[in-house]
């Protein structure tokens, strides 16, 4: 590439640079005049006692700095493209939160007027990085959004779960909608302590919650399936909650939704795995069709989301309804096989649940290995390979057993010194 071309790469546009220090900025904040600064510069600007905007010098009606989004995130995509010429992938660091901002706020979410631009503003900040969302829960907003998430004003009627009502026409009917999704947006971000947990799970609060996770908007249904993960991490919610109609289903829809991405596809896997912790809550998320949903997924799916797919396939066939599950799904040993060696975690987990499938039912599983006859060849190779692969000893012991298993069914295959290899002895 010619100097010309890198030369003009590598200049930053002229709106990208603070008036004051003519430096590409990192957290540009607007006045209310609607000329852009950098933060700490501006803030030094009115600190000393100005009370004009530096460019037009016109008098500050209000002293409040408004974060740049759009402009920040230019900033940020000019930096990525960038990189390849000498400069730092992401180089432009987090928005600050100003504290006397921040707390300001979280006072004002409980004022009607003010409300919903505060709660928008503090989900912004929080999607930003970790450090914001930890200094808004230090400031006090968790309670006031779940008090905020509980009243009965916000929304005059929210219906069943059942209802077939779609959630703009429930919108249109309620001020409140948006307010209740920004809630839930922002409360997936948050840390929580096991208290607030337990205060989203109390019938009336998660009742909302599910009803948003079957009848929102997408953006919605991930951040409501995020914030359900979040709550499962304690023992008794996670119990319950596998209990409750709604949760399973609601989670199932967004699995098989197209649009759903990597990310929903992670917040909803991530749920599924620690709401299926406890062995009372499999059976029911078996009966409500995760394990078809995940199988489904796992061909276009990611390599990390075919882990947490796969992990949670695992889970449930620790029982037998999710062993029969497995054998009931006409292409269930296709995509498990195919997901051999797509990394160490896929392969155990498909490791462990071919095997399982097949010494739950040798028959059944016999039928599924019909279908598999032209790729004898390759199902074995992929086996041995695992023999000799850096896997645990269980994962090991599955494959002996399916190579035996494959040796004896329909699907033959010339195993050169197979009878001589004997299942690892149990620790």
């Amino acid at each position: 590439m010619s100097k010309t071309a890198e030369g003009k790469q590598s200049t930053p546009p002229g709106h990208f640079l603070c008036p004051i220090s003519l430096e590409i900025m990192k957290d540009p904040v607007t006045l209310c005049t609607g000329q852009t600064y950098e933060r700490a510069n501006i803030q030094r600007w009115l600190s000393s006692g100005n009370k004009t905007c530096p460019i037009t010098m016109v008098k500050l009606k209000s002293c409040d700095l408004i974060p740049n989004h759009t402009l920040r995130r230019l900033i940020q995509d000019y930096h990525l493209t960038s990189s390849s010429f000498g400069l730092r992938k992401n180089e432009s660091p987090a928005m600050e939160v100003d504290d006397q901002q921040l707390n300001r706020l979280v006072l004002e979410m409980d004022r009607d007027d003010s409300m919903q631009s505060c709660v928008r503003t503090l989900c912004s900040m929080a999607e930003e990085n970790v450090n914001n969302r930890c200094r808004i829960a230090d400031a006090g907003a968790v309670p006031v959004l779940i008090r905020l998430f509980q009243k009965d004003q916000l929304v005059d009627s929210i219906p069943s779960i059942k209802c077939h009502k779609g959630f703009d026409e429930i919108a249109a009917c309620s001020a409140g909608g948006n307010l209740l999704q920004e809630i839930i947006c922002l409360l997936s971000f948050i840390p929580l302590v096991d208290e607030e947990r337990r205060a989203i799970a109390d019938p009336r609060p998660l009742e909302r919650l599910l009803w948003f996770l079957h009848k929102s908007n997408l953006q919605t249904r991930i951040h409501a399936a995020r914030l359900l993960r979040k709550i499962a991490v304690v023992d008794d919610i996670m119990t319950l909650l596998g209990q409750v109609d709604g949760v399973f289903s609601g989670l199932v829809l967004l699995i098989q939704d197209e649009s759903v991405g990597k990310q929903g596809l992670k917040s909803t896997f991530k749920a599924l795995f620690q709401i299926c912790l406890p062995h009372c809550n499999r059976v029911k998320a078996v009966e409500l069709g995760v394990v078809s949903a995940i199988l489904e997924t796992i061909p276009i799916a990611r390599r990390k989301n075919t882990e947490r797919g796969l992990a949670v396939i695992s889970l449930l066939c620790s029982c037998d309804e999710g062993r029969q599950a497995v054998l009931k799904h006409p292409a269930s040993f296709s995509i498990l096989l195919q997901a051999l060696h797509v990394s160490p975690r896929a392969t155990e987990s498909s490791i462990t649940t071919l095997w399982g499938a097949v010494s739950f039912n040798a028959n059944a599983a016999a039928e599924q290995f019909v279908w598999l006859h032209h790729q004898a060849d390759s199902i074995c190779t992929k086996l041995l390979l695992l023999l000799h692969g850096d896997y645990s000893h269980t994962a090991k012991y599955c494959a002996i057993n399916l190579l035996k298993t494959l040796k004896g069914s329909c699907i033959r295959s010339s195993i050169s010194g197979l009878d001589a290899l004997d299942p690892p002895r149990q620790s």
